[in-house]
């Protein structure tokens, strides 16, 4: 008699969420120039000797003034004449800052590619110059743009998730010099994203690794559990069950943590809970003498499925509950949760269900000799 395979693990789950910590929106401005004009310094807090360079510090000035009210294009007018005064004096302090405060305009009107060139520009005049929040929120989205352009481009994919991976690291230097530890993290965790997709499980280990490595406040923690539930997808691609049952339980762990404190905002939905637990009992499937915990992750994944009204994923893990007594030998048990999932299987109207269903029930009951209702 054919043995009844347990239920497989739903792939349908999007990990293509890279995060990204500010938009144009909420990004903070990191620069230090002063509202006053009347006590503007140079680049390097000195007094001005040159009163040519003045009418540029004022520039800068009027530009964040016409970035907070909204208003781009002045503000590039403005860096841009910035620019021209500091090459005609020779201030190269100045012309790197009005290039960076260029690359913050375009990075908030969502043109990534052009904020970076002025990134570029200001870094190559002024290579101790130091980066900003807007810097790196460039990159990550530059790094996210090339990922999606990966999954979807059959012929371009290695390029892009090349180029993906390219703009990440540069994420994470930018970040590494403003000591921004949630940008540095979400950094790392991005490119495990790429690795993973680009199917480099054991770099993305590493790379997740490396997020999960770096601490954060509890109001972060989120980051964290998604970091460990992605190391769960990578350990279990890998065949590393036991290492894979590991992470999805660390996560699960944090998301109670957040809920106690009641920080609903950054947990899970209840479903992807519920998917969690289908994952964990899956992977117990692998690992020896961790069949009946199995059947708990099941049951936690059953119930859940009850209370967001998910029908299907009630059916599955009654099935894999089934499978698991069938195999363990439980044969009444078995019976009574493959006749659950086929009640379930009816309501759907799912022939494709019923007929698994169906042939389980054989399956069980020729091997308790229960024949007549096999052959029912």
């Amino acid at each position: 008699m054919k043995t009844v395979h347990a239920d497989t693990v739903d792939e349908n789950y999007n990990t293509n969420s890279v995060k990204i910590s500010g938009t144009s929106d909420d990004a903070q401005f990191q620069d230090e120039t002063v509202d006053n004009v009347n006590q503007i310094t140079n680049i390097e807090n000195e007094s001005i000797t040159d009163d040519r360079i003045a009418p540029a510090e004022q520039l800068l000035v009027l530009g964040r003034s016409y970035q907070r009210e909204g208003r781009s294009e002045d503000a590039i007018k403005s860096y841009e004449e910035a620019v021209q005064i500091a090459n005609e004096t020779d201030h190269d302090d100045i012309k790197s800052k009005a290039y960076q405060h260029l690359g913050n305009v375009f990075t908030g009107n969502s043109e990534y590619k052009i904020a970076i060139e002025y990134y570029q520009k200001a870094c190559k005049i002024s290579s101790d110059l130091k980066g900003d929040e807007m810097e790196v929120i460039a990159y990550q989205w530059l790094g996210y743009n090339h990922l999606q352009a990966g999954l979807g481009g059959a012929f371009s994919y290695i390029d892009d998730f090349e180029s993906s991976e390219e703009y990440f690291l540069k994420a994470i230097t930018v970040a590494k010099q403003l000591n921004h530890k949630c940008l540095e993290k979400e950094a790392h965790t991005n490119i495990g994203h790429v690795q993973y997709k680009s199917c480099q499980f054991n770099a993305a280990v590493k790379s997740y690794l490396k997020a999960e490595e770096i601490p954060l406040d509890l109001a972060d923690r989120n980051e964290e559990a998604s970091t460990c539930l992605m190391l769960g997808h990578t350990f279990q691609q890998l065949k590393k069950h036991e290492k894979a049952i590991k992470y999805y339980k660390k996560a699960l762990s944090i998301n109670k943590e957040m809920k106690d404190k009641e920080m609903q905002r950054g947990c899970f939905e209840k479903a992807l809970e519920g998917i969690i637990n289908k994952w964990c009992g899956y992977c117990c499937l692998f690992v020896a003498d961790q069949l009946q915990e199995g059947i708990t992750f099941y049951e936690n994944a059953k119930e859940i499925a009850k209370q967001v009204d998910n029908k299907y994923q009630e059916y599955r893990t009654k099935q894999a509950i089934g499978n698991i007594l069938c195999n363990i030998g439980n044969y009444k048990r078995s019976k009574e949760y493959y006749q659950e999932a086929l009640t379930i299987a009816v309501e759907l109207d799912d022939r494709h269900c019923e007929g698994t269903s169906c042939f389980n029930l054989a399956t069980v009951c020729g091997k308790d000799c229960d024949y007549e209702m096999a052959i029912e």
